[in-house]
């Protein structure tokens, strides 16, 4: 493809250039240079005269991409040196997106920044006053809305000092004739006040060749999950199940066009999804695709591709499954692998919907963070599809007991010990030391990716006072199935967590029947709970687990299936709950 770099020069040294320099334009409006492509002007408008020159002149013969830029790069932006790279990185971005990435977005501030939409002027008085075309004294907005677009945007991206690189297309989506009216504003003076108004509209000029996103009669709704290797993996994990529960329920409803998002890196293994009845597409079409709404779930789309689906009026959601407060806390005061954060000076998303037991410790962390204003609670959804197996039901074995504790031990949030501080204080009551045969704790002793390191020597020496450890009853081992440990070798589940109060796994466990000890304050009415922190409450609770279980096995088995039904994909409240938290970020096209 074609390309040409359009250089607005005064004085400025244009050595830099030399690499390139074959494939330059320089306009001159300094002293002349006497090289072949040098075209001489006169010195009015600033750069923005230099540019709409060019389009004008070139109108009917345009190069597949313009790279538009001054002949002093380095006191502009965050260089070290005019550097001709950074004009090519435009370059490419402009081929794949058809205009290079703004490189400041900006929120309104209203303290008088000097990128809001009202700027120029200052208690006031007009910036530049005597500067203005027809002497004409006009805000930015004003300006903004006349001769650009009528919506001003916030937050509006901005080509800081005019330096960008456009899509020929983009560029022949407005007529000559508008350039030529648009030149008008700044050939009247040598420092125009407008000039300094270009520079904060160029973007909204070379408007996207794309259609704005499509009104329907049953809208289109995408879902971001990343797509593991192997099947078994979609499951286990998650964020990945909540992905697969929100589309279920999504589906359920019946009124819209459900797709999975799957990103590039993980592209490759779509075929997990084949043959389980979802349909999806790949990230690098997302523009094509046409969504009203996209829920970010398991990962975020490329910056580029947010601002301009916003652009183009889909409603981007970050749906909030895990205890960000507590990760992003812990990643910055213990380390472990460097995180990617979603968050960006400016507002990305239309909206966050949060889940119940994110509440707490989420909903300001993520409006401060997002500055989304929006942060809404959604109801908690689950589904049984993955663990409803004949093998994964409860069976009763001896009266001696052998306890699980699943916990993923890469956060405060869920870790090992406080279940087994349950488990020792129920441990301590005599009658109970032939009741518990062995625990088994989970997840330690593992090498999976994005772990933070384990200090099991640690985690010894605070083991090494319990009575559990005394006896060799505690045992250590790696991650596993919960169902597939449940099935074959353990007959309780303990759990302890912290501001996580819904879990999938008191769903997995209650739901097909075997006995779990939690203290998650959301669904008390399953399992056997307990409150918060309290270990000597939990020891009761596993206690009465394991003299009465299997004697109330069935009604134990009813009631958490008969509570749990509020939660499933097919329940009409949860479907009427989400249909109406839908229905206020779309729009439907009632004739389609």
């Amino acid at each position: 493809m074609s390309y040409k770099i359009i250089v607005a020069r005064y004085n400025e040294s244009i050595e830099w250039l030399n690499s390139e320099l074959s494939n330059c334009i320089i306009y001159n409006k300094g002293e002349k240079l006497n090289i072949d492509n040098e075209i001489l002007l006169n010195n009015v408008g600033r750069e923005s005269e230099t540019y709409l020159n060019y389009i004008i002149t070139n109108y009917d013969n345009l190069p597949d991409v313009v790279v538009f830029t001054q002949a002093k790069i380095s006191d502009h932006i965050v260089l070290d040196k005019d550097d001709i790279n950074y004009l090519l990185t435009l370059k490419d971005q402009a081929f794949v997106n058809n205009k290079s990435i703004p490189n400041l977005i900006h929120s309104q501030t209203n303290i008088h920044s000097c990128w809001d939409k009202k700027w120029n002027v200052n208690n006031g008085q007009f910036v530049l006053e005597n500067n203005y075309f027809n002497n004409l004294q006009i805000t930015f907005e004003d300006w903004f809305k006349t001769h650009i677009n009528s919506n001003y945007p916030d937050p509006i991206h901005i080509y800081r000092n005019g330096i960008f690189a456009v899509k020929k297309e983009l560029i022949l989506n407005n007529s000559i004739e508008y350039y030529k009216q648009l030149i008008l504003q700044v050939n009247h003076h040598i420092n125009p006040t407008e000039g300094h108004f270009f520079e904060r509209s160029w973007y909204y000029i070379f408007k996207h060749i794309y259609p704005a996103v499509t009104k329907r009669a049953i809208p289109k709704i995408g879902i971001t999950l990343g797509i593991p290797k192997e099947k078994g993996d979609l499951f286990s994990n998650g964020i990945k199940q909540n992905a697969i529960f929100l589309y279920k329920l999504l589906f359920n409803i019946g009124k819209y066009d459900v797709y999975f998002i799957i990103d590039r890196k993980t592209s490759e293994n779509g075929s997990c999804l084949d043959g389980l009845g979802y349909k999806y597409v790949k990230s690098d079409m997302i523009i094509e695709a046409d969504f009203n709404i996209i829920f970010t779930f398991d990962f975020m789309l490329p910056l580029d591709k947010c601002l301009l689906l916003k652009e183009l009026g889909t409603k981007n959601i970050f749906y909030n499954c895990g205890n960000l407060y507590m990760i992003e806390s812990e990643g910055c005061l213990f380390g472990g692998k460097e995180r990617a954060f979603i968050y960006e000076r400016y507002n990305i998303f239309d909206a966050c919907w949060n889940l119940p037991h994110m509440e707490n410790t989420n909903h300001f962390w993520l409006k401060t963070l997002l500055r989304c204003d929006k942060i809404i609670a959604v109801p908690y959804i689950w589904s049984p599809e993955f663990i409803d197996k004949e093998e994964n039901k409860y069976r009763k074995r001896s009266g001696s007991k052998t306890i699980a504790i699943f916990e993923p031990n890469i956060s405060i949030m869920k870790w090992a010990f406080p279940a087994i501080l349950v488990c020792e204080n129920a441990y301590r009551d005599p009658n109970m030391v032939n009741k518990i045969s062995k625990i088994y704790a989970t997840n330690i002793n593992s090498e999976q990716e994005n772990k933070k390191p384990f200090s099991l020597d640690n985690f010894n020496k605070l083991v090494s006072s319990l009575d559990l450890r005394k006896d060799n009853k505690i045992t250590i081992e790696s991650r596993y199935n919960s169902l597939f440990i449940m099935s074959r070798y353990a007959d309780i589940v303990v759990s302890h967590t912290w501001e996580n109060w819904l879990n999938n796994l008191y769903f997995d466990i209650s739901w097909m029947g075997w006995p779990i000890v939690h203290n998650g304050k959301f669904c008390k009415e399953i399992g056997y709970y307990y409150n918060e922190f309290d270990y000597e409450m939990g020891g009761n609770a596993l206690k009465e687990a394991i003299l009465n279980h299997d004697e109330n096995a069935d009604e134990y088995l009813l009631r958490n299936r008969l509570y749990m039904q509020k939660y499933l994909p097919t329940n009409k409240w949860l479907k009427k709950q989400y249909e109406e938290l839908v229905a206020k970020f779309i729009d439907i096209d009632s004739n389609e």
